[in-house]
């Protein structure tokens, strides 16, 4: 019997791309199985070169399964249908509503755009497909797929637990919140900043880490403007992208992770803070509540001042932190790898690549 042969694709290739981490990975659980197997991206960082192919050398035979994975709108969709349909999986990592990008990246908001309408044409061309959260599943149905399976992104604990921490230059005597993520429309991190100011009217010493680049130099100035109005500026802290040890250093600084994101594919901040035990307070939406699964706690309005009080409650309470710790906890366990490995390999073979 010859060798089995199952190749991904994704659109960009970098070693801080959670796609591009989850595709090595993957990669990975093929190549031990005796799969053959390679990652290949139609661009490629620097230090991702020695691990993933270039596009144009991908074999025109001999391949069993093409995993693609999917997101904004990517140029080579149309040479994966007309050419490699018969072996094609899609791999949704969802897309952003190109509203969201509309006044401050109109190109992006094309490409989005782009990418849900081949999302459409993807499902036309072949019957299933596979997302990395139901939320993205149920998208997917609504564009056609006759089927589809989750497979969750996997937590990389592993990583995380040889990390030596470095915590963040923050001294206060109040509570600190934290938001990881890059600074987008979508993700609402002024609301965060409107949430910092409702906290302070209750605990004056309160704090907003904000992790994540700035993505967006306008939403980032918009962001820093509001919190120059409402007189909290002193309190919001935005290092920008940091390390893996100052991204741990940070989850274990603060005192409730807080979410006022309108879309996530995913969510995988949400399973590191469970990972670091630091409770989740997050708003309904999207992908949220796939992924918290019942943990942490969640609201579907942004009341602010009604926020702030239970926030500042929570941090008060060392019990009921633990209770709300103890249920992530065992949440956070469906992520890990051998869960997610053995999820995987069942789902490959019900679609005929196991």
């Amino acid at each position: 019997m010859s060798q089995q042969v199952i190749h991904q694709l994704i659109n960009g290739a970098s070693s801080r791309d959670a796609i591009t981490q989850n595709a090595l990975l993957w990669q990975r659980w093929l190549q031990d199985a005796g799969v053959e197997s390679e990652l290949f991206a139609l661009s490629i960082t620097d230090d991702c070169q020695d691990k993933v192919r270039p596009w144009h050398r991908y074999p025109a035979k001999g391949v069993d399964g093409l995993l693609y994975h999917h997101s904004l709108g990517s140029s080579v969709v149309p040479e994966l249908i007309n050419q490699h349909a018969d072996i094609l999986v899609p791999v949704y990592h969802n897309v952003t509503p190109p509203h969201w990008f509309a006044g401050s990246q109109p190109d992006l908001a094309q490409r989005a755009a782009n990418g849900i309408e081949q999302l459409n044409v993807l499902a036309q061309a072949v019957p299933a497909g596979i997302g990395v959260s139901e939320f993205n599943c149920a998208d997917m149905r609504r564009a056609g797929f006759k089927r589809t399976e989750v497979i969750p992104i996997t937590f990389d604990a592993q990583t995380y637990s040889k990390l030596i921490p470095i915590p963040p230059k923050i001294k206060t005597d109040g509570p600190i919140l934290l938001f990881t993520g890059r600074f987008a429309p979508h993700k609402c991190q002024e609301d965060l900043v409107r949430l910092l100011y409702a906290c302070r009217q209750f605990e004056p010493n309160t704090q907003l880490l904000l992790i994540g680049a700035h993505w967006s130099a306008g939403y980032t100035d918009w962001v820093r403007y509001v919190a120059e109005a409402l007189g909290v500026a002193d309190g919001v802290h935005a290092p920008g992208g940091v390390s893996f040890e100052e991204l741990a250093g940070a989850y274990q600084a603060a005192d409730v992770y807080v979410s006022l994101s309108e879309h996530e594919g995913f969510g995988m901040p949400l399973i590191e803070s469970m990972f670091f035990e630091l409770p989740v307070l997050a708003y309904r939406s999207s992908a949220v509540t796939d992924t918290l699964g019942g943990a942490g706690i969640t609201f579907g309005e942004k009341n602010f001042a009604a926020l702030a009080q239970l926030i500042i409650a929570l941090w008060q309470d060392k019990r009921w932190q633990q209770r709300i710790v103890a249920g992530q906890s065992a949440r956070v366990q469906d992520f890990m790898e051998e869960r997610v490995k053995a999820k995987f390999w069942q789902v490959l073979g019900q679609l005929g690549l196991g």
